[in-house]
């Protein structure tokens, strides 16, 4: 495959997304495809890289680098402060000004990346460049400088053209895994697997803003300044922060309350929870653009929601369950036998994860729906939950009780959502196409049940028990037919 050169496209691929119903289901779903794929083949590179990278660290070694990979990420979320979501939610309503806006966002997110390197590099130090975490943290401090071009990826988003980003994304993901191996196996450690983590990272972000450029369409650009462009994003900004900071505080904290092997425990059974989580991120990420062209239309929106939930219903909750139900056999191939105390934990986390599910799209619908305010404060309430909790909690009932607390976490942020959305759109369409595939997810489960004690048996049972049930219910949307998902995706 070769990049596009948007000089060449039909008008009408050129035009702003379409707004009816079923083309723009078309190219939600085409761009969903593609992401798919991306998401796919990094979830397997990301699982062989950790089933080695843990086994060479070691649980102690590789809590050391999950410590710092978090604190790298939460402070990551804080370069981009919002502009991809706000670009995301604002591009499809004005076209013209796509040069300028994105302009902007390059400018205000590389001027405000600067000082947060600079405040990463400070906890390395605080933390000791003689540790491996620390030195990890000072590794990982240059590629915070390159987030700032992270708005570059909405464009391909907005436009439906995610198959470019898909190529970037996977190319690069398997020159990171390659090197994260290679480091391990010579013995660099956690220091070394994570200078090649930001040398990669850096060269993603060049690569998407190169091909960005190429997206504008040829003429003058409707002027869009930096100062309107910041009142914008700086709410999505503070909420998008603060749900990374209830996502990850916890790793980081164990960091600094606990030493030795459960550190590492606690992050492998994260790390399977985040890959997996990457499933409901994709689709939510391809349908925000969509969500927010109908926001307005609250009938729309309903049935809109329904669809991307029905995605949802038959792609991701039914990966959580097994997750769960299989949490001995995904620690064992993931992270290796060293890793035993994480299958408890994954167990409670895949509970969370079930959760995350129905949070991704609720959020993506408050974001379309300009709900930043009820965003901010029931993030708020999590973030206080959580780091309460873990500080009164860690001491005394170890990591399970930061299991538990993401649990919690994700509830309260269900129910908020649940009360807040009820109002802008319709929700009874998405709880009726949730019976079928729901019923199909509890008959795959009954064989991993009854053969539990074994372990490739019972998985492999009830994947195909699931497959046949959502088959003999007709429970599978109808852009999950074969043909139609190929041809959407080659088409995106």
């Amino acid at each position: 495959m070769t990049t596009a050169d948007t000089s060449t496209l039909d008008p009408s691929e050129r035009a702003a997304p379409p707004s009816d119903g079923p083309a723009l289901l078309r190219r939600v779903a085409g761009s969903a495809s593609n992401l798919a794929v991306r998401r796919f083949v990094l979830m397997l590179l990301s699982a062989v890289t950790a089933a080695i990278v843990t086994r060479v660290l070691g649980p102690s070694g590789y809590g050391q680098y999950s410590a710092a990979i978090a604190t790298w990420t939460l402070v990551g979320s804080a370069v981009d402060f919002g502009f991809s979501l706000a670009l995301a939610r604002d591009l499809p309503h004005d076209p013209g000004a796509r040069r300028s806006m994105l302009r902007a966002a390059y400018q205000i997110a590389l001027a405000w990346s600067i000082p947060l390197t600079i405040a990463l590099v400070g906890m390395a130090i605080a933390a000791g460049t003689d540790t491996d975490r620390g030195l990890a943290m000072l590794l990982l401090a240059p590629s915070l400088i390159t987030y700032g071009l992270f708005p570059a990826r909405t464009i391909f988003v907005v436009l439906y053209r995610t198959r470019q980003v898909v190529i970037v994304d996977v190319a690069v993901g398997i020159l990171q895994s390659a090197g994260m191996i290679s480091v391990a196996e010579l013995g660099l450690g956690a220091p070394g697997v994570a200078g090649v983590v930001s040398a990669t990272t850096a060269l993603n972000s060049i690569l998407i803003w190169v091909l960005a450029g190429r997206q504008h369409e040829p003429g003058t650009s409707t002027p869009y300044g930096r100062r309107r462009f910041a009142r914008r994003a700086v709410p999505l900004g503070i909420v998008s922060i603060m749900t990374t900071i209830y996502l990850l505080i916890d790793i980081v904290i164990i960091g600094w309350y606990i030493t030795g092997p459960t550190v590492g425990e606690y992050a492998a059974a994260a790390k399977l929870l985040t890959i997996l989580t990457g499933v409901t991120g994709l689709v939510t990420t391809a349908a925000l653009p969509a969500l927010s062209t109908h926001a307005a239309d609250r009938v729309a929106l309903g049935e809109l929601v329904a669809r991307v939930w029905h995605w949802l219903a038959v792609a991701a909750l039914p990966l959580f369950v097994g997750l769960g139900l299989f949490a001995g056999l995904a620690v064992k191939v993931a992270a290796g036998t060293g890793y035993d105390g994480a299958i408890p934990l994954l167990r409670i986390l895949s509970v969370a994860g079930i959760l995350m599910v129905v949070n991704n799209l609720l959020g993506a619908v408050m974001v379309a729906t300009r709900a930043t305010r009820s965003i901010f404060f029931q993030n708020l309430v999590a973030i206080a939950l959580n780091v309460a909790g873990n500080v009164l909690l860690l001491p005394s009932q170890g990591v399970r009780a930061a299991a538990w607390l993401t649990v919690a976490t994700e509830l309260l942020i269900t129910v908020a959502a649940l009360a807040v959305i009820r109002h802008s759109t319709r929700l009874d369409e998405a709880l009726g196409v949730s019976v079928r595939p729901v019923l199909a997810i509890v008959i795959g489960a009954v064989p991993g049940v009854l053969l539990f004690d074994h372990e490739i048996l019972a998985p492999l049972a009830s994947a195909v028990v699931f497959v046949g049930a959502m088959s003999l219910l007709r429970a599978w949307p109808a852009e999950f037919r074969v043909p139609g998902f190929l041809r959407r995706a080659a088409r995106a």
